[in-house]
């Protein structure tokens, strides 16, 4: 776990976890590797602020996060069986237990830090974390402050405002015609006006004109700026716009 190199995480200011600091940390390590369990045992033995229990899914903690006393801190695994730590970071809004995430870091992507973050995590950390970074990030963690390593933290940000972006272009998307939003969609698909006029059946005029109102509209100049704001406003994951949805004449 120690990389010679890796970046160390800053910390956030967050609410304490209690009015002061407790004289022992309860700390539920939530990982299906058993290896990776042992390890971070055997490098916390000789920190007598935490105190260390292991389980291996959901279920197990879930069971400890319900018990008396709870957990003060979870180190959540990504993808903690059965439906990774999305599923824990919700299960966990039920109970006093501060839930960190951590992963590798290929599986840290922006996305994944930021929705982390937006379902309640305190802080995401790299499993390439440094031992002396980890136990620091620890102590951070009981004194009611939230780790994140730089890089995720500017990955971060970066999310942040490409969803900013986004909905950006979604409003303003939104608010072409729907013949527009067709029409927004197909020059996207790489459609030419004689392209556009023969999918909606409109004559080359007609697809012309609605091609330079939506440049108007939206503050563009040219088809590959109007394409590149329809990919922003639609992601993958929603529900396009059909541009063969409506076949009758503009």
């Amino acid at each position: 776990m120690n990389h010679e190199g890796t970046r160390e995480p800053s910390v956030m200011s967050r609410a304490h976890l209690r009015d002061g600091p407790p004289a022992q940390a309860r700390l539920v390590l939530a990982d299906s590797h058993a290896i990776l369990r042992l390890g971070v045992r055997s490098l916390l033995y000789c920190e007598p602020r935490f105190e260390i229990v292991e389980v291996a899914d959901l279920d197990g903690l879930i069971e400890q996060a319900a018990g008396t006393p709870p957990p003060d801190v979870a180190l959540i695994d990504v993808d903690l069986p059965p439906r990774g730590a999305a599923a824990a970071l919700v299960a966990l809004r039920a109970y006093p237990t501060v839930p960190i995430v951590w992963s590798y870091s290929s599986r840290l992507t922006p996305e994944v830090v930021y929705d982390a973050v937006r379902l309640g995590a305190a802080g995401v950390l790299r499993k390439d974390i440094s031992a002396a970074g980890l136990v620091r990030s620890l102590h951070a963690i009981v004194k009611g402050e939230a780790p994140l390593c730089r890089d995720l933290t500017a990955s971060l940000v970066a999310r942040i405002q490409s969803l900013d972006r986004q909905a950006i272009a979604r409003s303003q998307v939104s608010e072409l015609s729907k013949r527009e939003q067709e029409v927004l969609g197909l020059i996207a698909a790489g459609q030419s006006n004689k392209g556009i006029a023969a999918d909606l059946r409109i004559s080359q005029f007609t697809a012309k004109r609605h091609v330079q109102n939506i440049l108007n509209k939206l503050g563009l100049h040219n088809r590959s700026e109007a394409a590149a704001r329809f990919r922003s406003a639609v992601d993958e994951m929603s529900e396009r716009i059909d541009p063969g949805a409506s076949r009758t004449t503009a």
